[in-house]
């Protein structure tokens, strides 16, 4: 089974996304209600674009990163 997004209807008629792992958990998933099926497909299109270019930044916090 492979990676997969699916998109689906919420509260007020707005359309989310969720990316979903082969074993079938969800790994990611928006946290802004589209209005439209098309701009929610939109938004994931631009995750699959960008994402092979995202950096990766680790977040310490201030008291482990002075120690």
């Amino acid at each position: 089974m492979a990676y997969k997004y699916q998109m689906y209807q919420k509260e007020y008629n707005k359309w989310y996304w969720r990316f979903i792992a082969p074993n079938n958990r969800t790994m990611a998933e928006s946290a802004y209600g589209y209005e439209t099926d098309e701009s929610c497909l939109k938004a994931i299109r631009n995750i699959q674009k960008e994402s092979g270019r995202s950096k990766i930044t680790k977040i310490v916090p201030e008291e482990k990163a002075n120690q």
